[in-house]
């Protein structure tokens, strides 16, 4: 099963300098994204920049705590991407909560015929949500590189540098200590029939692969099983699109426009062909040999590129157009149907073979199976595209009011947090439930949202202690050689 989850920040009063500071704050994000990205509130340390009275203040708890739950957000932000962030990972734990709690049915064929439903197709599809993360860290990849290098008018070495080195540090230290926390310390912290046992178990793969994390290849190394933290797949993927993308931002920077458009379109075309090729050998899914295709298709970055360089084709878009695009009402109006009908194919499509999963699991041919895992993922993310571009331009209407409420932003800023903690809440309520569990919709969905609230609490904890002051102290580094002291 697919484990997601970006933000944009930094905060000077120059709008120069600002642009600067923002050469890799990118998402998703993810995933899934959602992956951190640098905060939106401003933190004022001073004159002083880099010195120990500052470093000690990346630690205070008050000072983290308000610049998570602040509302405030710069003039430049794009604002539709955070409610599309908090509403995608929403979704996601509402997929894994099913996902994980399945395993632990005691009436698991009730559970089954549910996903033969309407509504079981919402929590099947539910890996779209990744999609969205990839199409979110694409699009701030390009929109805060690309603004970075027209400020700057060119590419040096030293800012590559910053933009490898920056998102490395950016979301390793919070990760690492995460590992190690499901590693070392967590059979301590709860009892239960099932809960030594099974959490010594679940992660010892990490006492021998935790390296793989650190450099983001678990996604390739070795197998399926030995996997540490097996969620954490995204953030490999995710980073390794992000150290390709400059080979496309490149010409896009440079003024290479059609160069930019034939490589998406030669990286979406290979995408499709690589996915069907592979799923076509695997003939499976989440509910058909679900191990051999989160393995061998769903996991493997090649196969998750298109959704990750259309975001990057929206960035570039956002950054000719600079926030306002004027659109007929009959092009609103089409770009919106179109969205919708988009969005709803990709989600209920396989409807017609799910509905007799018990009865006929591989009621669709290979073929079909492969043709609809190389288009469908595509086909939404290219939906996900049309609402950043309409909301970000102007042409979003009560869509973008939605999206772009204020209330989102604390949420949006926990997302990578809530993307690492909670498949652990969850595996942690079922190794320590002293009690059969039995499947109802209702229940699923009760346990949905606690789950949500318990990630969002231990999310707030974490970011605060750890997310918050590595982001600041990074910064108060990259700053020393950029900030002049007009605009400190």
């Amino acid at each position: 099963m697919a484990f997601e989850m970006n933000d944009i920040t930094c905060a000077d009063t120059t709008t120069t300098t600002s642009k600067k500071e923002m050469v890799t704050s990118l998402s998703n994000g993810g995933a899934i994204t959602p992956l951190p990205t640098d905060d939106d509130s401003v933190q004022d340390y001073g004159k002083e920049g880099l010195s120990v009275k500052n470093v000690l203040l990346a630690f205070s708890l008050p000072r983290n705590a308000g610049a998570i739950l602040s509302t405030d957000s710069r003039d430049d932000d794009v604002m539709c991407l955070h409610g599309l962030r908090t509403l995608s990972i929403c979704w996601v734990v509402v997929g894994h909560s099913f996902y994980f709690m399945a395993l632990f049915f005691e009436n698991g064929l009730t559970a089954a015929e549910a996903l033969e439903t309407v509504l079981g197709q919402v929590v099947i599809n539910s890996t779209l949500a990744v999609d969205t993360f990839f199409v979110l860290s694409g699009c701030l990849t390009a929109y805060l590189s690309l603004l970075t290098v027209r400020q700057d008018e060119g590419v040096s070495a030293k800012r590559v540098g910053q933009f490898y080195l920056h998102r490395y540090l950016r979301i390793t230290p919070t990760y690492g200590i995460f590992i190690m926390f499901c590693t070392c310390l967590l059979p301590y912290f709860s009892g239960g029939p099932d809960w030594w046992r099974k959490s010594t178990e679940y992660y010892s793969s990490c006492r021998s692969y935790w390296w793989t994390n650190i450099l983001y290849i678990n996604n390739f190394y070795r197998s399926h099983d030995d996997q540490c933290v097996p969620w954490s797949w995204y953030l490999s993927a995710d980073m390794q699109l992000y150290w390709l993308a400059p080979i496309l931002l490149l010409f896009l920077a440079a003024g290479f426009r059609i160069v930019g458009g034939l490589l998406i379109c030669g990286v979406v075309v290979m995408h499709s062909a690589l996915t069907a090729y592979l799923e076509q050998s695997v003939n499976g899914d989440f509910l058909r040999n679900a191990d051999d295709f989160s393995w061998n298709v769903f996991q493997k970055t090649y196969c998750r590129c298109a959704p990750y360089v259309l975001g990057l084709g929206v960035g570039y878009i956002l950054t000719r157009v600079k926030g306002f695009y004027t659109m007929s009402r009959a092009t609103r109006i089409i770009g919106w149907i179109c969205t919708l009908a988009l969005t709803s194919t990709t989600t209920f499509i396989k409807y017609d073979e799910n509905s007799i999963m018990l009865d006929h699991p591989f009621y669709w041919s290979e073929q079909s199976r492969a043709v609809h895992e190389a288009l469908f993922r595509t086909g939404f993310s290219l939906a996900v595209c049309w609402i950043i571009f309409a909301c970000a331009t102007g042409n979003g209407g009560f869509i973008n009011s939605i999206l772009s409420w204020r209330g989102f932003l604390p949420l949006s800023r926990l997302s990578f947090c809530v993307y690492l903690l909670h498949p652990m809440i969850m595996l942690a309520d079922m190794w320590t439930s002293r009690i059969p569990v039995f499947f109802t919709i209702s229940y699923v969905f009760q346990r949905s949202f606690g789950y949500l609230f318990m990630s969002l609490v231990f999310s707030f904890v974490l970011s605060a202690a750890v997310e918050k002051p590595v982001s600041s102290i990074e910064r108060l580094f990259y700053r020393r050689g950029i900030v002049t002291e007009k605009s400190l």
